[in-house]
């Protein structure tokens, strides 16, 4: 009987250890990779103070008879670089993970669900002429619409595709890995709409809406952040804190906690004119036209002309000018030709141009090169200049954020006056009418004038360009 208990207990430990080994292959058969957040520096955080600015500036807000519902109010895109939390910059490493990952993770973004002004709750087609996927805000009669990689950003997380680069060893991304830098984050678009009804109150909402002045309002308006694509189906890298495809960031928000991405916010970097302070471009001439010229006549100095028009309405309460609080008129250049524009020394230290050249100027070689568009006063034959990028116009106070040294985002003062290419609109406006009521019609005339840049040679080709005309409270 002994010597039958000893091999019992022999036999039963055998199989405890083939048991235990069984177990072992299962658990290492289903093993996946994992990704991380970098912690070495960190970077990423979730709180209010350090989401990316989403800069509008000054924005003016007018009656629904001159702004109608559905209007977009102004628009702007949010690069990645935005986000300045913890000191990161462009080539910040968020999160790395195992080479091979790339196909099993996936970029969510989500309004900020759970606040009342940050994107719960959205806009009837009614109230907002029409429009989808505007979401209220703080401010009154103003709501927001974000998209980013093609999707108009909801309360439910959506997936957008991630950008990353395989590590070298030399480029700071470990070999065998995958590193997702600041860079790599799809830049934000932004519009402002405008709607009929005021944010919806709640328990924990004790301050009124916004109906003028700067948006001081510090929860964000939306939250990217990390995530698997599969929904808990195969491999999931993505272990640390995060939510799943098609949840609602009403109820759900595991990323935040963790803090597993940033937020965009438009926390001190907006300010909103009141209705009765406020201008509005109602025309501009569509098409300019120039006359057929030779470039021996450019070359020798002669230039060709056309004259166009804008049409401006103003609240006869408005102050025009381009002193601070006044509302001055502008025509503005496009981020790609402003950029090329700088490589050819047509950009001053207000960021104002001094000549519009064409729209993909340096990458279509059937445009003229050494040629450019000048803007001119037509009642002094005064030289007027462009604005530039990204022609935002008010100051700005600073925001602290978290693990900074000083603040995460300084003060800022965008340029201003004719050297920005801001003019008064007192400057040659004619009065042309009174449309609706309390309100001023002007017509201001301009000319553009074709000729040779100061430098280089000019030569043959097409002239293609837009600008787009802006009227801001500076």
């Amino acid at each position: 009987m002994i010597l039958h208990n000893k091999n019992f207990q022999l036999n039963f430990r055998f199989l405890v250890l083939c048991i235990s080994f069984l177990l072992i292959v299962l658990i290492s058969g289903q093993s996946w990779a994992t990704c991380q957040i970098n912690t070495r520096p960190q970077y990423l955080e979730t709180d209010d103070g350090s989401a990316a600015k989403i800069r509008f500036g000054n924005i003016q807000l007018m009656n629904q008879a001159i702004q109608p519902l559905g209007s977009v109010i102004a628009s702007t895109i949010v690069a990645p670089t935005e986000f300045r939390g913890r000191n990161a910059n462009s080539e910040s490493i968020l999160w790395t993970c195992d080479e091979g990952d790339q196909n099993d993770i996936t970029f969510l973004v989500s309004t900020n669900g759970d606040d009342y002004y940050g994107g719960r709750t959205e806009v009837s087609a009614t109230d907002a002429g029409g429009q989808s996927g505007v979401f209220y805000t703080y401010a009154q009669l103003i709501g927001l619409r974000l998209t980013m990689g093609g999707k108009v950003i909801t309360p439910y997380y959506q997936d957008v595709p991630v950008n990353y680069e395989t590590g070298a060893g030399s480029n700071g991304c470990e070999v065998g890995k995958i590193c997702i830098r600041l860079k790599h984050i799809p830049n934000l678009q932004a519009e402002l709409i405008r709607i009929q009804t005021s944010p919806e109150g709640g328990s924990n909402q004790v301050r009124p809406p916004l109906a003028s002045g700067l948006y001081s309002y510090a929860g964000p308006a939306a939250y990217i952040q990390l995530s698997n694509k599969t929904n808990g189906i195969g491999p999931q890298p993505v272990a640390f804190g995060h939510d799943e495809i098609g949840e609602s960031h009403t109820n759900k928000f595991n990323f935040w906690w963790a803090d597993n991405g940033f937020g965009y916010t438009l926390f001190n970097a907006m300010y909103i004119s009141p209705p009765t302070n406020s201008c509005l471009t109602t025309f501009t001439t569509p098409v300019v036209n120039f006359p057929k010229t030779n470039i021996q006549t450019l070359n020798n100095g002669g230039e060709v002309s056309a004259d166009f028009e804008v049409q401006v309405q103003c609240h006869n309460n408005a102050q025009r000018g381009t002193s601070t609080g006044q509302n001055a008129i502008g025509i503005q250049v496009s981020s790609t030709t402003y950029a090329a524009a700088q490589t050819l020394g047509l950009v001053n230290s207000s960021t104002g141009v001094s000549a519009l050249i064409s729209d993909r100027y340096d990458q279509d070689t059937s445009l003229a090169q050494n040629v450019g568009i000048y803007l001119v006063n037509p009642s002094n034959n005064t030289t007027m200049n462009f604005v530039g990028q990204p022609g935002l116009t008010g100051s700005f106070p600073a925001t602290y954020g978290t693990g900074c040294s000083g603040y995460c985002y300084s003060a800022v003062t965008y340029p201003s006056g004719n050297a920005a290419g801001w003019y008064s609109l007192t400057q040659n406006a004619q009065v042309i009418g009174s449309p609706v009521e309390s309100h001023t019609l002007y017509r201001i005339p301009y000319r553009a004038v074709l000729k040779k840049l100061p430098k280089g040679t000019a030569t043959a080709g097409r002239v293609y360009a837009t600008a787009t005309v802006m009227v801001k409270i500076q």
